[in-house]
């Protein structure tokens, strides 16, 4: 059992999507920032979680600073998160309603648009996540 996000809830699902064969298919190399606005880390800046990937697979996954950038980057409440994760709720009606922010690089999102909704797709069938 894995505690949603936490550095071992992003751990596992680099593991599942390293093992997901359309999504390595992709050849997605980019970086992605999940953050987390109403969780603070220890430097009391908001919880936020880097995932690197290199040619389809999850490269590097480690606690990203309040001040780093990346390609993209997904920012709401630890709720709201959960939601979107489950398939409570829709990334796209959560963004036109202001409770998630998401900032993408546009070349990259178009032309990885399929794979991160993949990425979304193997979340939701991670085994054991206590939410």
């Amino acid at each position: 059992m894995v505690k949603y996000a936490t550095l071992e809830y992003y751990q596992a699902l680099a593991e599942a999507l390293n093992k997901d064969e359309e999504f390595t298919k992709s050849g997605m190399s980019t970086t992605y920032i999940y953050r987390l606005s109403d969780r603070k880390n220890a430097a009391g800046g908001d919880q936020s979680y880097l995932m690197k990937f290199d040619k389809g697979k999850v490269a590097e996954i480690r606690e990203a600073t309040a001040t780093e950038d990346a390609e993209f980057i997904s920012t709401a409440t630890y709720d709201t998160m959960v939601k979107i994760t489950k398939g409570e709720l829709d990334g796209q009606q959560a963004m036109k309603d202001g409770t998630l922010k998401f900032k993408m690089f546009l070349f990259k999102a178009a032309r990885y648009g399929k794979t991160l909704t993949r990425m979304g797709a193997v979340a939701k069938t991670l085994p054991g996540v206590e939410y």
